[in-house]
């Protein structure tokens, strides 16, 4: 999660960077270089598809103007009307490196600057700007008042996605047949009800989420709340879950970083009957981006999960993570490692004390318009004592696998269509444990904000 501060007149800043144009531009260029490296008169009327494809191009001459400012800067402003702030952040700084008087690069890197949160260096470097003798006059009262409002404006966004699919394994249920359990007069096979089984079959989900953001001088505050819900065709085939999420985030600048402190209410409801509940809280550093356009995410955590139905198999997990996330131009990817211990609130509860490991990464990337993300995860829960008496002296050891893509493409600004394909499979030396289940989804997915 990632709060920004509210952007610098946007509108404005693009045009004194566009009305100083020709300053940036009058630099004698690389002879391999194109004098107008490709720039459109009304990039400002371009839809994301075309300024897309204009990065496309500045790709192809990457080699070539690698020494250019103009080159840089007209990338950087490409990136910042796109929303990749990060990635216009390092373009930027490479053009005023090059070139520290453009004028045009100077105001998009305070923009991006602005965004990032370091309202204050964005201030220093307009006021410089703001003295310079070229700067057309006509802009200069509208850009002079920058200081933030006395009173901050929430912003809300809300997204709805509706989706229809097939399921292999409605219920989660084991793969397994049968058990053998370890009785006083020697060990009993025991086969599993069909109604045991798992269930194929078609199911409908809903999933409304919100979330309001209020913009602060040195970070943020915001408030969300999600809804999953899940409707198979025959509702006796399989306890249809509902999932109820809602939590805040405080996030302010620390450093050249962000610490950000969360605390998140979860509850499951299958078949209308509350079975589980957890409250989460966290407390992560998100670093300034480096190499490559990558940051370091640390964080800790704690969590108290509760099982209404069951409650000697409450507890509490505390954990540690690392997150690496990199983003480009048309790309971004987020690696993940968690480890963690789940202690029990009851002695007697199966497993004891639990250790769990987890790797999750995930792709998204921008393919002809259509976002394309691929995903794949890796779970592992290990008992500190055996399970049960039946059972043995075993240990239980469960490894969980998950593989994902998903195509979204948009109709318009708010309207999406997609379709989401995922293979779940968990092995476990419990054979009750084992399960495997196929998901196929088609829908649309509305934004607003």
């Amino acid at each position: 999660m990632r709060l920004h501060a509210p952007p610098l007149h946007t509108a404005l800043l693009l045009t004194a960077a566009h009305a100083l144009a020709g300053a940036a531009h009058a630099q004698t260029e690389p002879a391999t270089c194109p004098a107008n490296l490709g720039m459109p008169t009304n990039h400002a009327t371009q839809n994301p598809q075309q300024q897309h494809q204009q990065l496309r191009q500045l790709a192809a001459l990457a080699g070539a103007c690698e020494h250019n400012a103009s080159y840089h800067a007209y990338r950087g402003m490409l990136l910042l009307t796109l929303g990749a702030n990060t990635q216009a952040l390092e373009a930027l700084e490479k053009a005023l490196m090059l070139n520290p008087d453009l004028p045009g690069a100077q105001l998009d890197y305070a923009q991006a600057l602005a965004l990032a949160g370091q309202k204050t260096a964005a201030r220093n470097i307009l006021q410089s700007v703001l003295q310079r003798p070229d700067f057309p006059a006509a802009l200069r009262p509208q850009l002079q008042p920058i200081e933030p409002a006395s009173n901050p404006a929430w912003r809300w966004n809300a997204q709805l996605q509706i989706l229809r699919g097939h399921e292999t394994n409605l219920a989660n249920a084991t793969s397994t047949q049968n058990i053998t359990l370890l009785l006083p007069n020697g060990p009993v096979t025991i086969a599993l009800a069909d109604t045991e089984r798992p269930r194929t079959g078609s199911a409908s989900k809903a999933q409304a989420q919100g979330q309001l953001t209020l913009p602060l001088p040195t970070g943020g505050l915001q408030l969300y709340a999600s809804y999953l819900g899940r409707q198979t065709s025959n509702p006796a085939s399989a306890a249809d879950p509902t999932q109820l999420e809602a939590g805040a985030a405080w996030a302010v600048a620390v450093g050249t970083g962000t610490l950000v402190g969360t605390v998140v209410a979860q509850h499951l409801h299958i078949a209308r009957q509350a079975t589980y509940r957890d409250t989460t809280l966290s407390f992560k550093y998100e670093t300034a981006p480096q190499w490559a356009a990558c940051q370091w995410v640390p964080e800790l955590g704690t969590s108290h999960p509760s099982y209404s139905t069951s409650p000697v198999l409450n507890g509490r997990y505390t954990f540690a993570r690392l997150g690496l996330a990199c983003q480009r131009d048309l790309y971004q990817t987020r690696l993940t490692l968690t480890a963690g211990v789940d202690t029990p609130q009851d002695n007697a509860r199966p497993g004891g004390t639990r250790q769990r490991q987890e790797v999750q990464l995930r792709h998204d990337r921008l393919v002809v318009n259509t976002q394309l993300g691929l995903w794949a995860r890796y779970n592992r829960s290990q008992d500190a004592t055996a399970f049960s008496p039946l059972l043995g002296n075993l240990k239980t050891d469960t490894r969980l696998t998950s593989l994902g893509v998903a195509l979204w493409h948009p109709v318009n600004k708010s309207l999406s269509l997609g379709l989401e394909l995922e293979r779940t499979t968990q092995r476990s030396n419990n054979t009750i444990n084992n399960i495997h289940n196929q998901t196929l989804y088609a829908g649309a997915r509305w934004v607003l904000q």
